[in-house]
């Protein structure tokens, strides 16, 4: 059905496709992905749609935002993983549907999800950064081993 990059006991990541475009749009529209994470909201079907398709361009070139569907082993798309470029590095971020989260389900397709990504990219490292005040994310960086190097005050482009 979709395109298998990596396989977990409870979970698929795939590339993205536009099947998945409906599930995209539902996933992102709770409250705390809105405080968190607020360009990754899609108000709409078919804004989710129009970013599946802008993004799937640069899976190819490995050069923009490489964004991974997090799915069930019964293909429900519970969220999504991605590599970002920025100005010299990676950075690594994701999202889990609100009924799916506090499972450990973000924490085990990151873990598996990353030494995939440094080996696709050809890096060393990648980044994790996340607002002070989300504590879950912070527990996901801590557990798939990144290191605290401080915080920083910096302006979200959301």
């Amino acid at each position: 059905m979709f395109s298998k990059i990596l396989q977990t006991n409870r979970l698929h990541l795939k590339m993205l496709s536009l099947e998945m475009a409906n599930a995209i749009h539902l996933n992102s529209m709770d409250e705390e992905t809105r405080l968190f994470i607020p360009d990754e909201v899609f108000a709409t079907e078919a804004i989710a749609t129009e970013v599946i398709e802008c993004r799937s361009q640069f899976d190819a070139n490995k050069n923009g935002p490489l964004v991974y569907a997090i799915c069930l082993r019964d293909e429900t798309v519970i969220g999504y993983v991605q590599a970002v470029p920025m100005q010299n590095d990676w950075e690594l971020g994701y999202q889990i549907a609100k009924p799916y989260r506090n499972q450990g389900y973000a924490r085990e397709a990151v873990q598996h999800f990353l030494p995939w990504i440094l080996y696709e990219l050809k890096i060393e490292q990648i980044e994790g950064v996340c607002l002070v005040d989300n504590k879950s994310s912070m527990h996901v960086l801590k557990a798939c081993g990144f290191r605290y190097l401080g915080r920083f005050n910096a302006l979200y482009q959301g």
